[in-house]
């Protein structure tokens, strides 16, 4: 622990030497005892007072901590000149360099930092806060917050209402004389939503045969959707196919292969965020529409609470153009631009957070790890970012308080986009 101590007081106070610092200490003369024989190195490892057997020629390997020391402790000696292990005569030399350590004081620490870049010498600083990831370099824990954010909120529950009440209408004529219905799912999931489409369609053109093709990346989600589909009855007109890509690599993938298969049914639930060009995504899946297809799209409305949070912070949030900020608010603009035909619907919905403001609540780290997109937030965002994203949770901008609860506005928009 002297040592340490002694290491601080050097680089505080450069004017002293080697010995008017050890002097400081009960145990200084063993200090300096130490650093002079780690710093000549031309003995062999060890300690004074237990020197290795001669016959043990082994090359000095000090311990990490030691090596930044000595690296400081040299550099003091050879940047600022401070005869480090001379006597106090040394004193009147130290003082007529002062003014040229001043300037090269930061010479000195850039160099430090270079002589420590190497493997064998570099020591993480305890207290340097771990970078910020991407939540999705992290799928597991993707998955496993993507889950609770379900578990937590309404947002299945409010989209089961649209498919019950509105569905119905907006696939009113999409099977109109035909004997095989085409529906594409991209970013289907693990299929929840899919087979409650499925059924609706079902509903309408009773016996027709269903092609559904579903386009997911994640493995995990697609092994879900084949359980779910194994354990639902009633879904022997419907044939399933699933292309375990993205939307970018389904697109390009057909290009390639010069298809442009048509479609009379295509659903896009919460998906944009994951694609690079939103607005050219659109145009192309609108493009394999039949002419009396629909595509719908669900996301976050322009008027909940992801829409203030992200607004405001998503310039901090480490995206790595993994995923981009996208609302039903944006939308219009780009369909009005592309002279598209659409109707908007808006979904009330709600995410309890509560546990998120309870320091180490395994749930509330990681909802705070899906509303921000970022890998272990709690975690790894700087202290401000994290006590001002805190504080704009709770205002009304974000969320309400109700029976004790925090509730996120997690309100949806439906956009059905016409051929």
């Amino acid at each position: 622990m002297s040592l340490l101590l002694f290491t601080q007081v050097m680089f505080l106070h450069p004017d002293l030497s080697c010995d008017d610092a050890c002097a400081g200490f009960e145990d200084g003369e063993q200090i300096l005892n130490q650093i002079t024989w780690d710093i000549h190195g031309e003995q062999m490892w060890g300690s004074p007072s237990h020197p290795p057997k001669a016959a043990v020629p082994i090359k000095p390997t000090p311990k990490p901590w030691i090596k930044l020391l000595l690296i400081g402790l040299q550099r003091v000696h050879t940047t600022w000149k401070i005869p480090l292990l001379q006597s106090r005569k040394g004193r009147d030399k130290k003082n007529s360099c002062w003014q040229e350590n001043q300037l090269k004081s930061k010479a000195f620490y850039n160099g430090l930092r270079e002589d420590l870049s190497p493997p064998s010498c570099s020591l993480p600083a305890p207290s340097m806060a771990l970078p910020m990831r991407n939540l999705l370099t992290d799928p597991d824990r993707y998955l496993q917050s993507f889950r609770l954010f379900l578990d937590k909120s309404t947002e299945h529950q409010s989209m089961r209402e649209f498919m019950e009440r509105q569905l119905p209408d907006v696939i009113a004529s999409i099977g109109n004389g035909k004997s095989t219905i085409n529906v594409l799912s991209v970013g289907g999931g693990a299929g929840e939503m899919d087979l409650l489409i499925l059924s609706k369609i079902q509903a309408r053109y009773p016996g027709v045969t269903i092609n559904n093709e579903v386009v997911e990346p994640s493995a995990d989600q697609i092994s879900k959707y084949k359980e779910r589909v194994a354990q639902t009855s009633n879904l022997g007109n419907v044939k399933f196919t699933w292309h375990k890509e993205t939307a970018y690599e389904y697109e390009s993938r057909m290009k390639a292969e010069k298809k442009s298969k048509k479609w009379d049914f295509i659903h896009m639930i919460q998906m944009l965020y994951y694609v690079r060009d939103v607005p050219a995504t659109l145009r192309y899946f609108h493009s394999l529409l039949e002419s009396q297809g629909k595509l719908l799209i669900i996301l976050v409305s322009g008027k909940s609470g992801w829409e203030t949070l992200w607004k405001k912070y998503a310039s901090s949030f480490p995206l790595d153009d993994l995923c981009t900020y996208v609302s039903s608010g944006d939308l219009p603009k780009i369909l009005d631009s592309a002279g598209l035909k659409y109707q908007l619907y808006e979904i009330p919905s709600h995410l309890d957070i509560t546990s998120c403001f309870i320091e180490g609540d395994r749930d509330g780290e990681l909802l705070l790890d899906f509303l921000t997109e970022t890998l272990e937030f709690s975690k790894t965002a700087p202290p401000e970012l994290k006590r001002q994203l805190m504080e704009e949770l709770r205002k009304p901008g974000c969320s309400e308080n109700r029976d004790g609860k925090v509730l996120f506005n997690n309100s949806l928009g439906v956009i059905v986009i016409d051929p």
